[in-house]
């Protein structure tokens, strides 16, 4: 008997780290010949024709709109479908599913933000984060105890316990590595792609993926990079950063927003990862993927598996930058095979045995219930 799988987001493509993990399992779904439903607003078009998809609508604005609505619009979606588990990626949903993999705690990020975002711009993010932190606890104080959830790292776990105490129907499912590895004879860096983006700065090359967020560390790699002439940035990300400060003059590059992170990690030495709150940090794993050291702060996800495998290190601010990225860069080769370690330990196919493990588990909890 083919099993039914619903998988819900609002997007289910690799519009965004958590939409691609949503169709990483759509995908290992179908794999396993499970019938998959999606339920989303965008979905990817190689899957059209291998799911139903169900349409989901999201409010064209708002975040805190967006939030509070998915519920009623996912139940309206739904009508009608019959199904054997579904997966679910956010806490308002939690309550109608069999399992949540639990990607973000907006409680866990708002303890954890940084300076706020002047203007007015500013005042509107920060309320509607408020706002949506307080419909989080709203929700997540009410999942019944028989919903699994599933934390993506075991930090994100320790902080969903200090907010809102121990999960009772809880285990650890990392993210799966789905950037892709330098093919053969490819030398990283590349010295054509740097010079390009650097304008021949011959001094050490650090990235930067977050933006002008300051929960990722913004505020603090602009610090950093400002306070030693010798280095050179490379910044990507939805929001712009502010690197107009003088000290910086000549010595960044931003790149926007990439749908090619490779772009900028074949560039450089080192990637940073400051991150105040970062409950995974895909892009960790996307650099140990190319080979490239990374320097995290302990509160990023994946920080225990960098100093577990060695791809890299811990980096907190004060921390003059300069000797640390020296640190990295001369022994880039053994931290390159530790990257392809930490992406291992991070296999989609390894892991996608682990979630349906789960799912089959939530199948067979849905059977006893009901009979």
């Amino acid at each position: 008997m083919t099993r039914t799988l619903v998988v819900v987001h609002n997007n289910i493509d690799d519009a965004s780290s958590i939409g691609a993990f949503a169709a990483w399992a759509v995908r290992a779904g179908l794999e396993r010949n499970w019938a998959v439903t999606a339920v989303c607003r965008d979905l990817a078009p190689e899957l059209a024709a291998e799911v139903e998809h169900r349409p989901l609508y999201v409010p064209p604005r708002l975040h805190l709109l967006q939030w509070s609505v998915a519920r009623p619009t996912v139940r309206a979606a739904l009508r009608g479908c019959r199904h054997d588990a579904m997966l679910v990626y956010q806490p308002q949903l939690a309550a109608i599913a069999d399992v949540w993999h639990v990607e973000y705690l907006s409680r866990a990020a708002r303890r954890a933000r940084g300076p706020r975002e002047p203007g007015r711009r500013g005042l509107l993010r920060d309320a509607q984060a408020a706002g949506v932190a307080a419909l989080e606890d709203r929700y997540v104080r009410r999942i019944p105890a028989e919903i699994r959830l599933l934390f993506c790292s075991d930090g994100l776990r320790d902080q969903f316990t200090e907010i809102y105490g121990p999960a009772s129907n809880s285990g650890v499912l990392y993210n799966p590595a789905l950037g892709g590895r330098v093919g053969p004879g490819r030398s990283i860096p590349d010295a054509d792609l740097r010079a390009r983006l650097t304008g021949g700065h011959d001094g050490y090359v650090v990235g930067f993926l977050g933006g002008g967020d300051t929960r990722k560390g913004a505020d603090l790699v602009l610090a950093a990079v400002a306070a030693d002439p010798e280095l050179f940035l490379i910044h990507a990300g939805p929001r712009p950063m502010d690197d107009s400060d003088r000290l910086l003059k000549g010595r960044t590059r931003g790149l926007g927003h990439l749908r090619d992170v490779t772009e900028l990690l074949d560039a450089i030495d080192v990637l940073l990862v400051p991150s105040r709150f970062e409950p995974f940090g895909l892009v960790v794993a996307e650099a140990a993927a190319r080979g490239v050291p990374v320097l995290v702060d302990s509160r990023v996800g994946t920080a225990p598996l960098v100093l577990e495998t060695g791809a890299g290190a811990v980096w907190t601010q004060p921390e003059p930058l300069g000797p640390a990225v020296a640190r990295l860069t001369a022994n880039r080769p053994a931290i390159a095979a530790a990257g392809r370690a930490l992406t291992d330990r991070l296999d989609p196919s390894i892991l996608a045995d682990q979630l349906f493990a789960e799912l089959d588990a939530a199948f067979e909890r849905r059977l006893r219930r009901s009979s």
